[in-house]
């Protein structure tokens, strides 16, 4: 739940900027696919690059299709995309450690 908090407070800040509605979709976008690497991933190394793989993949299959379309293809949406989805990952690394670090403690405090 922390995590898509704090994924929606990057989005609004993220508003603020002087982005166009489309990036910002795939800035949201890619932080979904990121947060899904959070929960699917191994390790820490393996969910930041699944999330960055993840967005990156996404972003360059939409613009794909949007070039098919007739629209023409960003590399910032790509990039946006790529973004989100290491950052969605890093922040699912920081609340899994920070769940683990409180279960060893309750843990422990179970043991007195």
């Amino acid at each position: 739940m922390r995590v898509i908090i704090v994924c929606a407070m990057l989005i609004s800040s993220v508003r603020a900027q002087r982005l166009d509605y489309n990036t910002i979709c795939h800035l949201g976008v890619g932080m979904g696919i990121g947060s899904a690497a959070g929960v699917i991933g191994k390790n820490p190394d393996q969910r930041f690059f699944m999330g960055l793989a993840g967005g990156f993949v996404a972003g360059l299959g939409k613009e794909i299709y949007d070039a098919q379309k007739g629209n023409q293809a960003q590399f910032q949406d790509i990039l946006a995309t790529a973004v989100g989805g290491a950052t969605s990952a890093m922040l699912s690394n920081l609340a899994i450690r920070k769940d683990r670090r409180r279960r060893k403690s309750k843990s422990w405090l179970a043991k007195i």
